[in-house]
């Protein structure tokens, strides 16, 4: 949460930025101590728990760009034609990644990830995400500061 966090307090001052959360009713909490974080300057909104699938799509649709991890909302996104930045780490993009000119992944290809797979019915007991702490809220933010 605190990258996530990191990566939109720092876009939030940017002119023009304003960041919107997505999620189920049940990440309020989560999104809530992100945006408490982030100093909330009235760019920010929690539309957790909002949004049906075809609100999410509408929101994708007349947004600039969707930073997320391997999601529903990702693929959702790519389909409406919304730039997105992903971050991949138990997931192979090679495989779950959307196939689009408008997408750009961040994956570090470690020697444990991919640790979700049919074999091993995608439950792994990796509790230290390494795949994805490799990945810096810089780079990320420079990416997207460039895209934006």
């Amino acid at each position: 949460w605190e990258r996530f966090a990191e990566l939109g307090k720092q876009l939030i001052q940017m002119e023009g930025v304003f960041v919107a959360f997505i999620g189920t009713s049940g990440d309020s909490d989560y999104i809530k101590k992100i945006i408490d974080f982030m100093d909330n300057t009235g760019s920010v909104i929690d539309l957790s728990g909002q949004l049906t699938i075809a609100d999410l799509a509408t929101l994708f649709k007349i947004s600039t760009l969707l930073v997320s991890n391997d999601s529903g909302p990702l693929h959702l996104a790519v389909l409406v034609g919304t730039l997105t930045v992903s971050l991949f780490g138990p997931e192979s993009p090679q495989i779950y990644g959307p196939l689009s000119k408008n997408h750009i992944v961040f994956y570090k290809g470690l020697y444990c990830s991919p640790c979700l797979n049919v074999y091993n019915i995608k439950h792994s007991k990796c509790k230290k995400n390494l795949c994805l702490m490799k990945i810096e809220t810089k780079e990320v933010l420079d990416l997207v500061k460039n895209l934006l």
